[in-house]
């Protein structure tokens, strides 16, 4: 970035605490990708708390002084996905896939697909309906905006019972699924296939 300042909207894919001082953002651009900026901990800009997990805002971005980081200065939210706390299933499963979209833009040669991909799984996540088959599904999609043949290699080679069944969870709404435990199986599955057989890096792929 190399104007001083400038507003971007962007969606807060993590916030960690950076020492006492500073709070660490790690935001995704649409066109610039991958954003990390630092907000002092004591600032409330705009009379506002600190950028929450999964809002979407837009946010100007000081890169003036001696810091490799640039600063929040000022940001309005947009959107917000708050309901997305309040359902710790989908919290968790939205964590997981917006963990594997930041380790994976900086591979990224072009954003505005997954951009938005991310914002609709985020909405479909918000819902609460069904965390695991929208995840499943988010994650196919990557793989597929990423040119990766998850279709031709991973899709056929398995039984005709469970093609049939990722064909039922791809294609239709989730509130018209009727797939109960398999979802996550294929889910699981689809983790593994992607770990070694693409360069999608998967962060949460032995967590429990």
């Amino acid at each position: 970035m190399s104007a001083a300042s400038q507003l971007l909207t962007t969606i807060v894919l993590a916030r960690i605490e950076q020492g006492e001082r500073y709070w660490r953002f790690q935001l995704f651009h649409p066109e610039e990708g991958p954003i990390v900026a630092l907000l002092r901990r004591s600032t409330k800009t705009a009379g506002h708390a600190p950028p929450d997990l999964f809002q979407v805002i837009a946010v100007s971005l000081n890169t003036a002084g001696r810091s490799k980081l640039p600063f929040i200065s000022e940001f309005t939210v947009k959107e917000d996905h708050a309901a997305l706390a309040r359902s710790y299933p989908a919290f968790k499963e939205a964590t997981s896939f917006t963990r594997t979209i930041w380790q994976n833009l900086r591979h990224a040669e072009f954003f505005p697909p997954l951009y938005q991909l991310c914002e609709r799984a985020l909405r479909a996540f918000e819902s609460g309906e069904r965390p695991n088959v929208v995840h499943f599904k988010a994650l196919y999609q990557l793989a597929r905006e990423e040119g990766y043949p998850v279709k031709e290699q991973w899709w056929a080679q398995q039984s005709t019972e469970d093609r049939d069944a990722i064909v039922e969870l791809i294609q239709k709404p989730v509130t018209e699924i009727s797939l109960q435990p398999n979802a996550e199986n294929y889910l699981k599955d689809l983790k593994h296939y992607l770990h070694h057989h693409t360069d999608i890096q998967i962060p949460d792929l032995f967590s429990k």
